[in-house]
């Protein structure tokens, strides 16, 4: 088992500033979809294997005391900066030409930054920011985008499933798509493969793992904060 304890990965703690972004500062009360794994990571609930990005690792380890404002937050990378860049765009050609059978997304800039993370109803410690919806049939489907810089993906990742799975605890929903644009996150546009949608279905014992953890991770913040407040 790894130790995702702070000593262990990141021994040099230091207090960190609250966030300037006001949407940050809001994500801090919460844990959200894409800390999902991570969560069950850091509570030993999940193991890692051999797929799991090294930086759900380190948002493991930094988790807490992240939310607990005694550690920073880890800056996003360059190709995850190159995927978020290309969410817009990839909406955009999804939306030219959909799939059969798919309607169009509407990205989440449609909705105003000051009214996220959503909160699950059932445990307002587990929240989604998410990056679009659809409807099908009348139903609301979450919608993540996913992309990488190699497009050899067969299938959703672990991390992307726990994380659609929370998507559909706060939205009440019962499938989420997952939009899958290989080769979206690299430099070179010429790299863009085609657009793959993956349907992923609720699973009420993921989610119900999750709104657990979510109760003893916040008891693990909490015990952090005080142990800062008392000068531990």
């Amino acid at each position: 088992m790894i130790d995702f304890s702070l000593d262990a990965m990141y021994p040099a703690a230091t207090d960190a500033a609250p966030p300037a972004d006001p949407w940050l500062a809001r994500r801090l009360l919460s844990f959200g979809a894409s800390e999902a794994l991570a969560l069950l990571l850091a509570l030993g609930l999940e193991e890692p294997d051999h797929e799991t990005p090294k930086y759900i690792l380190d948002a493991a380890a930094r988790l807490f005391a992240v939310k607990a404002g005694t550690r920073k937050a880890k800056s996003a990378g360059r190709a995850a900066q190159l995927g978020s860049d290309a969410e817009r765009p990839l909406v955009a050609a999804w939306n030219e030409a959909p799939p059969q059978g798919w309607p169009a997304i509407t990205h989440a800039d449609a909705m105003p930054r000051e009214l996220l993370p959503l909160l699950d109803r059932h445990q307002p410690r587990l929240s989604w920011s998410p990056d679009g919806w659809c409807r099908v049939a009348g139903a609301l489907v979450p919608v993540e985008i996913k992309t990488d810089q190699r497009g050899d993906r067969r299938g959703p990742a672990r991390h992307w499933v726990w994380q659609v799975q929370q998507a559909m605890a706060v939205a009440g929903a019962d499938s989420a798509l997952v939009v899958y644009g290989g080769g979206w996150a690299s430099w070179d546009e010429r790299m863009r493969r085609g657009l793959v949608p993956w349907v992923v279905e609720r699973d009420d014992e993921m989610i119900r793992r999750l709104r657990e953890a979510a109760v003893v991770g916040w008891q693990r913040v909490e015990e952090l904060r005080r142990g800062r407040e008392g000068g531990v």
